[in-house]
């Protein structure tokens, strides 16, 4: 790519979020909010595995590994 070339929009995001507290949230959320301009996310989980029910809101995340 040269000097001043516009760069290729972004595909992929990795993210990591910590299960304990509001990252866990934020995450999500962010997530959900740039599948809608179609960009999948990669979320590492650091912290305890999480709660079934948050393993299932990140599930329903579209675009979201």
């Amino acid at each position: 790519m040269t000097s001043g070339s516009p760069r290729p929009p972004v595909r992929r995001l990795f993210l990591a979020a910590d299960t304990v507290g509001g990252s866990w949230a934020s995450a999500l959320e962010l997530a959900r909010g740039l599948a809608g301009h179609g960009v999948a996310t990669t979320l590492a989980v650091l912290g305890p595995r999480p709660a079934p029910a948050e393993a299932a809101r990140a599930r329903a995340v579209r675009g979201l590994e």
